[in-house]
């Protein structure tokens, strides 16, 4: 059994009925399983729960095992603290958020999902890859949205859906925002130092090289004249972000990517693995950077989907699924 099986039975409100007790002995109800979450963080959003006599409102997190909330590091991201039940099949560890409190644990037996899984509308209820479709495709109408925004130009649409990706989870309004009031032909021509010039001046970082360097200020102060660029700062929400891969490191790797790629359509089309993602993003002279997690992301929420919403345009059946087999061979 895995855990996008138990997501859509929990979304379908099919098991909820078999949760009437969380494993300290308390008495649970169901009242509303909430909506699924397409972006980081619980499982489901805006749920509410009955325990005991105390009506919570909050999010469910879903997982096969307790101890995967270890694995996946719930401890520390504050985004966990607002779950009001945790759900799993195997109850074999004692979990907490990072707030330091342990959250309700509701066990699902495992009898009732094989039963559930083997009844005659299962096949109608249940596809294997349906929630995972379900994201992409919620993704794919966003870019769908972006490329009406870029005259339906792909080159254009992929850097803006790029520059979500760059800012994901927190700040992907902001790089959206940044690279939307630069000109595109005019960014891939200009040099190295231009480019980083300009996204240090626009981050409004507070690094030596765009706050004190009188060279990089002055390039700055050319592309908002010669260019009518008025947003001159743009809010970046900094504590979201991990030091590793700062505002600073990811504004150096997003200036070095038009010397990597002829085309940034072209790009996302054919990057289909972490390790690609971590060449392109890789800085010389960089140590850690950009880590294990950035080039996941931008693999799993840059990539992949915009490959779905190409494949959806085109109706490529074939594209479509090697999206899903890409995803599904991902690790937690």
């Amino acid at each position: 059994m895995n855990e996008l099986t138990i997501q859509k039975f929990w979304k379908s409100g099919k098991i909820h009925g078999y949760l009437n007790q969380t494993v300290s002995g308390h008495d649970l109800q169901i009242l509303n399983a909430g909506q699924i979450n397409h972006h980081a963080g619980p499982d489901f959003l805006n749920a509410k729960v009955k325990i005991g006599d105390q009506i919570w409102c909050g999010a469910i997190e879903i997982h096969v095992r307790a101890s995967e909330w270890w694995d996946h590091r719930h401890d520390i991201d504050s985004a966990y603290n607002a779950v009001v039940l945790h759900v799993v099949v195997e109850d074999d560890a004692m979990v907490m958020q990072q707030n330091g409190s342990e959250p309700p644990t509701a066990v699902i037996p495992e009898t009732v999902l094989q039963q559930l899984s083997g009844t005659a509308d299962a096949s109608e209820f249940w596809s294997p890859h349906s929630l995972l479709t379900e994201r992409l495709n919620k993704k794919a109408d966003e870019l769908a949205l972006i490329s009406q925004y870029a005259n339906k130009d792909p080159e254009r649409t992929a850097w803006i859906w790029l520059s979500r990706g760059f800012g994901a989870p927190a700040n992907q309004l902001s790089f959206e925002h940044m690279l939307r009031s630069v000109p595109l032909t005019a960014f891939r021509r200009a040099s190295f130092f231009s480019r980083l010039s300009l996204l240090l001046g626009l981050s409004g970082t507070d690094h030596p090289d765009a706050s004190k360097n009188p060279e990089f200020i002055r390039e700055f102060n050319f592309w908002l004249h010669k260019h009518s660029i008025h947003s001159t700062t743009i809010s970046f929400d900094r504590s979201a972000i991990r030091p590793s891969t700062s505002l600073y490191r990811r504004c150096v790797s997003l200036s070095h990517l038009p010397d990597r790629t002829l085309s940034f359509h072209q790009m996302m089309m054919t990057t289909d693995h972490p390790d690609h993602w971590l060449a392109l993003l890789k800085v010389q002279g960089v140590p850690g950077y950009p880590g294990k997690i950035l080039p996941m992301n931008m693999l799993i929420n840059a990539a992949l989907p915009y490959q779905w919403f190409i494949a959806r345009q085109k109706k490529d059946r074939s594209l479509q699924q090697k999206v899903i087999n890409t995803l599904s061979s991902l690790p937690p």
